[in-house]
């Protein structure tokens, strides 16, 4: 059980958190509501174990802190901070609306140099944060981006109750897993387009698990496919 379970209101949606940090539980006091108190709220669950107990046996790996939506890890690391930041980013994005013609896409969102790069969804658990602070990427711990594909820019919500501001920046790569292929053979754009739509992000309502693909996502991911295809693989790699 979490030494603190509550569910804060963002808008018309019922956010329900699990944590062990009395800070984190401190600070969103201001929005706690009785779950019953919205009227068929859309409702998302999120887990924060920012203390893990210590190893229980020997040669047993030591517990890294992180945020989950769901059974989905977001962020692992031992920085509390950078899952704060995070955590606040993606309450931040509940609230906030895709504009006409971009489309939100699922991946770790990595900062360098003034840019962002979007890790695939499916390597997010062979990253390591000193890893990549060590390769000079800065990670932001969210579930996903807002891509303008036609400025070609990225954008992170802002943290909800903070001063703080969105990360607005050009998206210089973006990673997916594609099928592998050999020399003589590539993707065709629509096919790219039907492999990476998965990627499209689905409302994180915890009982709406399937993704609703609609036109004008469909529209923007095709442009974005076309000005920056993919890149395969990974930062580790």
């Amino acid at each position: 059980m979490w030494p603190h379970q509550f569910t804060i209101a963002l808008g018309d949606t019922a956010v329900g958190i699990g944590t062990d940090d009395d800070q984190l539980a401190a600070a969103l006091a201001l929005w706690q509501i009785s779950p019953d108190e919205l009227l068929d709220p859309l409702r998302i669950d999120f887990g924060v174990e920012w203390h893990p107990s210590g190893p229980t046996g020997r040669g047993v790996p030591r517990p890294v802190p992180t945020n989950q939506h769901g059974s989905t890890v977001v962020g692992r690391a031992t920085d509390i901070g950078a899952l704060r930041d995070g955590l606040l980013r993606t309450l931040g994005a509940v609230v906030a609306p895709v504009p006409a013609g971009h489309v939100r896409l699922t991946g770790l969102p990595l900062l360098r140099d003034g840019a962002i790069e979007l890790v695939s969804p499916g390597v997010i658990s062979r990253l390591s944060h000193r890893g990549l602070l060590a390769r000079g990427f800065t990670p932001i711990y969210v579930p996903g981006v807002v891509i303008d594909p036609i400025a070609m820019r990225a954008t992170i919500a802002a943290p909800w109750g903070t001063d703080a501001a969105a990360i607005v920046a050009p998206l210089r790569r973006w990673w997916a897993q594609l099928p592998a292929l050999d020399g003589e053979h590539s993707l065709s754009p629509g096919q790219l387009v039907a492999h990476v739509a998965e990627r499209i992000a689905a409302p994180m309502m915890a009982d709406h698990p399937v993704v609703i693909v609609y036109d004008r996502d469909l529209a923007a991911l095709v442009q974005l496919v076309d000005q920056l295809p993919p890149t395969t693989g990974w930062p580790g790699e």
